[in-house]
């Protein structure tokens, strides 16, 4: 019943197994190993793609500062940008779901869109998080060369 639908409260399963809540209690924790954890979220997920050319831009960095001191890989500052949407996630005792202790905690992703949202754009250096600036909407972000 736990596998079918992972997301049964213990009293649930009671009522519909017509047992007492302790015993089910008992055969999910002791005698299945199982535990109740809540789901993490993610905002994205990445690519096979994605992450093979992650891998390969890092190799070539790596392989620039040969014979190099650690000055280069201070220098490097990057930027990521994205559109966050408002909206309000699943409380977590809602996400909360049965797994195996053996087994890999689930995840979630937003699965309807908001209508609004915003830019976020972060920095990091080799120190870590620089700058997290949220850029309103309708703003044209401009630098100098």
């Amino acid at each position: 019943m736990v596998m079918e639908h992972c997301r049964l409260t213990v009293k649930q399963i009671a009522a519909n197994a017509s047992i007492c809540v302790g015993s089910v209690d008992t055969i999910l924790h002791d005698d299945l190993k199982m535990r109740e954890v809540s789901v993490r979220w993610v905002p994205r997920m990445l690519t096979n793609e994605s992450k093979a050319s992650c891998v390969t831009m890092c190799q070539a960095m790596l392989s620039r500062d040969k014979g190099v001191n650690s000055a280069f890989f201070s220098s490097i500052v990057t930027m990521d940008e994205t559109w966050m949407p408002m909206f309000n996630p699943e409380t977590k005792w809602k996400s909360t779901q049965w797994k195996h202790t053996d087994s890999l905690p689930p995840k979630k992703f937003r699965v309807t869109a908001s209508a609004e949202k915003m830019m976020v754009a972060m920095f990091w250096a080799s120190e870590g998080l620089l700058l997290t600036h949220c850029i309103p909407k309708s703003t044209a972000v401009m630098g100098e060369t």
